[in-house]
């Protein structure tokens, strides 16, 4: 390795190293350079000592030189040169005398000499020139420092090791330990913080600065580490499992079915996805509040979460009162006493705080791969289509997605699918289906009733697209468009007929809980100026019946506005008494259902059912209507228990708007002939009555004659 390579290692290494070598180069530079200006100003100083000397040599020799050379005697100064050359530091000796006759001995090259003229009796002689050699005096001169300058390289070197202790033990170790603890830190590993304290006496200096900012930052460091850690955890629960049950989350079904349908094998079997909906929960919600239906949840989860386990399944609450539960199973017909423990689990009843409550659970059932779908939405989606056809069933039972469920499906999303542009085209039609006074054999009034015909599709029955529509979430605006477009044509048959015609609307119960509902009922427009107390809504007996502050106080919105509210299919819902009292003030109508019209002429429970209401009616002050009235003798019994007003295909099926013109137009001019047959049945009866009188009195005349 070359000494730059070592040189760089060095300086690449610790910091104590680092700052020893430092300053034992400044150190030994500073020597070198001191060293050799002293010995610079040695060689310069022993240079004219040396002079100085051969100066005196020549004093010395002088005298016996000049006495040689003039006495002439060549072997005298022959031997005082070679005497000369004998001497230290002296190379060459040469004499030239006045006759410049040379006498010389020693080296030829001495390029340094000392040259002076030899004289007696005040005679010049000759000239004297003795050479020497400064380079060997120099050399020398440094043997005699070398010893000097060792010493004081090693004391350098010493000095070095000193400084690189002082400093480790200061300095390095410290940092060394400040080092090795930064590197050896890790918050994933630390669970509380426990300061850094280094081996030493308290200082107020700047590593006793640096050790607090590094605790300091330290401290910080794992806080917050474990402020995240811990929002992470919430984060991952809260985006994982449900916050009241402690269940998997809806987000964590789709991840769970995705994961499942991706790494499917046949070896594992069927994957079978039950949607679990609780029966009566809404109810008790709404009655002792969401404080109490919390806990009765986390109950009911609890239940569910025991059965899952027993079973081997995964389970999550996929919100409100619906959860899924996942399980697999080879034998396809497994489902069955799965449902079954589910259903049995929810036979006692569910405690909590001292509340007992008894509800029950319908499921939804489907399994893969034999649903084809292979995404999770549409999995749940054909669960919960089953859960439908569950409740459909009498609620309490469970119900598995089969090809004529697929097929309903299809058929509803085919509907969906039109549905909107008929909304936005108003391609529907309203058919109006007259109402009876009996009593009278007048008209009073008109149910109007929507019709809808796709070219695809046909003649769509209401109950199934007005179903799908407030499924949509679009029902409103279908009976926005029936509500607007009915009363402006029966206004027509009032003004035309001059009769004070009565219009009878269906209206959804959720158009109450639509967004623009609120707006549209108070709105000012050209429909509302009018008096509208000739309109009657219909709802359904479970609508009324229900206590939801939305639809009473949509009810008596609509009420300030004039209009009157029915209950259809009266004797079919959830009839009370109590609640028919409660809620009268809003009523103005009941309207019994077809059901018990239908064999009025052969069971007297139906004759005793249509009295007693017609009582109810009269006790309450409502008006009682009968539905789907469709033979003669229907109508003389009605008539002679007291009901007044019907509907149904006796008198006429619902019809388009042109027929029901005509059927009203034949109505009246048949109510006229009827009268005037009365009125000319009335005149003869008045006159032979008269002809009987007057041939009476002829006789008691003829009599008295």
């Amino acid at each position: 390795m070359s000494t730059s390579a070592i040189i760089k290692n060095i300086i690449r290494s610790r910091i104590g190293l680092r700052l020893s070598f430092y300053a034992l180069v400044v150190s030994f530079l500073f020597a070198l350079s001191t060293a050799a200006v002293l010995i610079y100003i040695e060689s310069k100083n022993a240079e004219q000592d040396l002079v100085k000397k051969v100066s005196q040599i020549i004093d010395t020799v002088e005298t016996q030189i000049g006495q040689d050379l003039w006495d002439i005697n060549t072997r005298g100064i022959q031997s005082t040169l070679e005497s000369l050359v004998n001497l230290p530091y002296i190379k060459s000796a040469k004499i030239v005398d006045s006759l410049e006759k040379s006498f010389y001995v020693g080296k030829q090259s001495t390029p340094e000499k000392v040259s002076r003229d030899i004289f007696l009796y005040q005679q010049k002689l000759g000239t004297l020139s003795v050479g020497y050699d400064v380079k060997e005096f120099q050399q020398d001169a440094y043997k005699k420092h070398q010893s000097t300058i060792l010493l004081v390289l090693s004391t350098i070197g010493l000095m070095a090791l000193v400084f690189y202790f002082i400093v480790n033990q200061a300095l390095i170790r410290h940092i060394i330990i400040i080092s090795d603890s930064a590197k050896t830190f890790s918050l994933e590993k630390v669970k509380q913080f426990t300061p850094l304290v280094l081996p030493r006496r308290s200082r107020n200096d700047e590593i006793s600065s640096l050790v607090n900012i590094l605790n300091e930052g330290r401290r910080s460091a794992i806080e917050l580490f474990q402020a995240k850690k811990y929002y992470e955890e919430q984060m991952v629960f809260q985006a994982n499992f449900d916050l009241l049950t402690g269940l998997y989350n809806r987000q964590n079904l789709y991840d769970y079915l995705y994961t499942q349908i991706g790494e499917y094998v046949e070896d594992k079997g069927n994957l079978f996805i039950l949607f679990v909906d609780l029966d009566g929960f809404k109810q008790v919600n709404d009655s002792m509040g969401h404080a109490i239906g919390d806990k009765i949840l986390y109950e009911c989860a609890m239940r569910l979460e025991s059965t899952a386990k027993s079973q081997g399944a995964y389970i999550a609450r996929l919100g409100g009162d619906e959860f899924v539960l996942c399980f697999y199973d080879e034998n396809k017909e497994s489902y069955h006493d799965v449902c079954n423990k589910i259903i049995n689990s929810f036979d006692e009843k569910i405690s909590s705080q001292g509340i007992n409550v008894k509800l029950a659970c319908s499921i939804g059932v489907t399994l893969y791969p034999d649903d084809q779908s292979t995404e999770p939405k549409t999995l749940l989606h054909n669960a919960d289509n089953a859960l439908c056809k569950a409740k459909s069933s009498g609620k309490n039972t469970y119900y598995c997605f089969d090809d004529a469920t697929r097929k309903e499906q299809e058929f509803e999303n085919n509907i969906k699918s039109k549905l909107n542009d008929a909304i936005e085209n108003e391609v529907f039609e309203i058919n109006y289906q007259p109402l009876i006074d009996i009593q009278k054999n007048e008209i009073i009034g008109f149910e109007a009733l929507i019709r809808w015909h796709d070219e695809e599709l046909g003649w769509v029955r209401p109950d199934i697209f007005i179903a799908i529509a407030e499924k949509m979430g679009v029902v409103f605006y279908i009976d926005r468009w029936v509500f607007e477009t009915a009363i402006q044509q029966v206004e027509e048959w009032r003004s035309q007929f001059r009769k004070n015609y009565i219009l009878s609307i269906n209206f959804s119960p959720s158009n109450f809980y639509h967004s623009e509902f609120s707006e549209w009922a108070s709105k000012d427009n050209v429909i509302y100026e009018k008096n509208l107390d000739w309109i009657e809504l219909e709802v359904t007996e479970r609508l009324v019946l229900n206590d939801d502050p939305a639809v009473l106080d949509g009810i008596n919105q609509l009420c300030q506005r004039g209009m009157h509210f029915s209950i259809d299919d009266f004797g079919m819902g959830y009839s009370s008494l109590g609640y028919i009292k409660k809620f009268s003030h809003l009523l103005s109508k009941i309207k019994i259902d077809r059901i018990f019209i239908n064999e009025i002429l052969e069971t007297d429970f139906d004759i005793a059912f249509v009295k007693s209401i017609m009582m109810l009616g009269d006790s309450l002050q409502l008006t009682v209507l009968a539905e789907g009235v469709e033979e003669e003798g229907q109508v003389d019994l009605l008539r002679s228990v007291g009901c007044q007003y019907v509907q149904g295909f006796y008198f006429s099926k619902p019809l388009p708007i042109d027929l029901m013109g005509s059927f009203i137009e034949n109505w009246e001019l048949e109510q006229i002939s009827q009268k005037m047959m009365l009125v000319h049945h009335d005149v003869e009866h008045s006159n032979k009555n008269y002809n009987n009188n007057k041939h009476g009195q002829k006789g008691n005349e003829n009599e008295s004659s």
